[in-house]
Protein backbone atom coordinates (compact mmCIF):
# COMPACT_ATOMS: atom_id res chain seq x y z
CA UNK A 1 0.00 0.00 0.00
CA UNK A 2 1.29 3.26 -0.95
CA UNK A 3 0.40 6.44 0.79
CA UNK A 4 1.86 8.63 -1.90
CA UNK A 5 -1.22 8.76 -4.10
CA UNK A 6 -3.82 11.35 -3.15
CA UNK A 7 -7.29 10.04 -2.32
CA UNK A 8 -9.82 10.20 -5.13
CA UNK A 9 -11.94 13.36 -5.09
CA UNK A 10 -15.33 13.05 -3.36
CA UNK A 11 -18.17 12.93 -5.79
CA UNK A 12 -21.73 12.97 -4.49
CA UNK A 13 -23.96 10.25 -5.83
CA UNK A 14 -26.21 11.24 -8.71
CA UNK A 15 -29.70 12.37 -7.72
CA UNK A 16 -32.36 9.69 -7.90
CA UNK A 17 -34.46 9.67 -11.01
CA UNK A 18 -38.16 9.70 -10.25
CA UNK A 19 -40.34 7.90 -12.67
CA UNK A 20 -43.61 9.80 -12.83
CA UNK A 21 -46.44 8.26 -14.76
CA UNK A 22 -48.17 10.57 -17.19
CA UNK A 23 -50.95 12.47 -15.48
CA UNK A 24 -54.43 11.40 -16.38
CA UNK A 25 -56.95 14.20 -16.16
CA UNK A 26 -59.87 13.40 -13.90
CA UNK A 27 -63.25 13.77 -15.50
CA UNK A 28 -65.13 16.66 -13.99
CA UNK A 29 -67.58 15.83 -11.26
CA UNK A 30 -71.20 16.14 -12.25
CA UNK A 31 -72.89 19.35 -11.20
CA UNK A 32 -76.28 17.63 -11.16
CA UNK A 33 -75.09 15.27 -8.43
CA UNK A 34 -73.85 18.15 -6.29
CA UNK A 35 -77.09 20.05 -6.85
CA UNK A 36 -79.12 17.02 -5.78
CA UNK A 37 -77.07 16.74 -2.60
CA UNK A 38 -77.44 20.43 -1.74
CA UNK A 39 -81.20 20.35 -2.41
CA UNK A 40 -81.54 17.20 -0.31
CA UNK A 41 -79.78 18.84 2.64
CA UNK A 42 -81.91 21.98 2.28
CA UNK A 43 -85.03 19.80 2.12
CA UNK A 44 -84.11 17.92 5.30
CA UNK A 45 -83.30 21.16 7.12
CA UNK A 46 -86.61 22.62 5.96
CA UNK A 47 -88.44 19.57 7.27
CA UNK A 48 -86.82 19.98 10.66
CA UNK A 49 -87.76 23.65 10.70
CA UNK A 50 -91.35 22.95 9.60
CA UNK A 51 -92.21 21.38 12.95
CA UNK A 52 -91.64 24.78 14.58
CA UNK A 53 -92.80 27.12 11.84
CA UNK A 54 -94.83 26.66 8.69
CA UNK A 55 -92.26 28.71 6.75
CA UNK A 56 -90.02 25.65 6.95
CA UNK A 57 -92.26 23.97 4.40
CA UNK A 58 -90.92 26.23 1.67
CA UNK A 59 -87.34 24.84 1.77
CA UNK A 60 -88.77 21.39 2.56
CA UNK A 61 -90.18 21.33 -0.96
CA UNK A 62 -86.59 20.93 -2.19
CA UNK A 63 -86.66 17.30 -1.00
CA UNK A 64 -88.80 15.87 -3.84
CA UNK A 65 -86.70 17.81 -6.36
CA UNK A 66 -83.52 16.33 -4.83
CA UNK A 67 -85.02 12.84 -5.09
CA UNK A 68 -85.82 13.37 -8.76
CA UNK A 69 -82.45 14.97 -9.60
CA UNK A 70 -80.49 12.29 -7.75
CA UNK A 71 -82.34 9.48 -9.52
CA UNK A 72 -81.87 11.18 -12.90
CA UNK A 73 -78.15 11.66 -12.26
CA UNK A 74 -77.67 8.05 -11.17
CA UNK A 75 -79.40 6.93 -14.37
CA UNK A 76 -77.04 9.14 -16.39
CA UNK A 77 -74.03 7.65 -14.61
CA UNK A 78 -75.24 4.09 -15.28
CA UNK A 79 -75.71 4.92 -18.97
CA UNK A 80 -72.23 6.47 -19.15
CA UNK A 81 -73.49 9.98 -19.89
CA UNK A 82 -72.15 11.49 -16.64
CA UNK A 83 -68.95 11.14 -14.65
CA UNK A 84 -68.97 8.25 -12.17
CA UNK A 85 -67.28 10.53 -9.62
CA UNK A 86 -70.62 12.12 -8.83
CA UNK A 87 -72.28 8.84 -7.88
CA UNK A 88 -71.82 9.35 -4.13
CA UNK A 89 -73.26 12.86 -4.19
CA UNK A 90 -76.15 11.79 -6.41
CA UNK A 91 -76.98 8.81 -4.19
CA UNK A 92 -76.76 10.90 -1.00
CA UNK A 93 -78.95 13.60 -2.55
CA UNK A 94 -81.50 11.05 -3.64
CA UNK A 95 -81.59 9.45 -0.17
CA UNK A 96 -81.96 12.85 1.52
CA UNK A 97 -84.75 13.61 -0.94
CA UNK A 98 -86.54 10.34 -0.20
CA UNK A 99 -86.32 10.89 3.56
CA UNK A 100 -87.40 14.53 3.21
CA UNK A 101 -90.33 13.62 0.99
CA UNK A 102 -91.43 10.96 3.47
CA UNK A 103 -91.35 13.52 6.27
CA UNK A 104 -93.41 15.94 4.17
CA UNK A 105 -96.03 13.24 3.52
CA UNK A 106 -96.19 12.39 7.23
CA UNK A 107 -96.47 16.07 8.13
CA UNK A 108 -99.34 16.59 5.68
CA UNK A 109 -101.15 13.46 6.92
CA UNK A 110 -100.82 14.57 10.54
CA UNK A 111 -102.18 18.01 9.64
CA UNK A 112 -105.15 16.52 7.75
CA UNK A 113 -105.98 14.21 10.67
CA UNK A 114 -105.61 17.11 13.13
CA UNK A 115 -107.92 19.36 11.09
CA UNK A 116 -110.48 16.53 10.75
CA UNK A 117 -110.44 15.88 14.51
CA UNK A 118 -110.81 19.56 15.33
CA UNK A 119 -113.62 19.89 12.78
CA UNK A 120 -115.47 16.88 14.16
CA UNK A 121 -115.05 18.18 17.71
CA UNK A 122 -116.42 21.59 16.71
CA UNK A 123 -119.34 20.00 14.87
CA UNK A 124 -120.23 17.71 17.79
CA UNK A 125 -120.02 20.62 20.24
CA UNK A 126 -122.28 22.64 17.98
CA UNK A 127 -124.80 19.76 17.85
CA UNK A 128 -124.73 19.48 21.64
CA UNK A 129 -125.78 23.11 21.88
CA UNK A 130 -128.61 22.58 19.43
CA UNK A 131 -127.07 24.37 16.47
CA UNK A 132 -126.99 22.84 13.05
CA UNK A 133 -123.49 23.08 11.59
CA UNK A 134 -123.46 24.82 8.25
CA UNK A 135 -120.95 23.35 5.90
Amino acid sequence: MSYDAPPPPFEPPPPPVAIVPPSVPYPPSSSGASTALVLGIIGLAGNLASCCCCLGLIPALCAPVAWWMGARELRSIREGLASPQGEGNARAGMICGIVGTGIIVLYVLVMVVYIAIVGLAAASESLKQGHIPVG
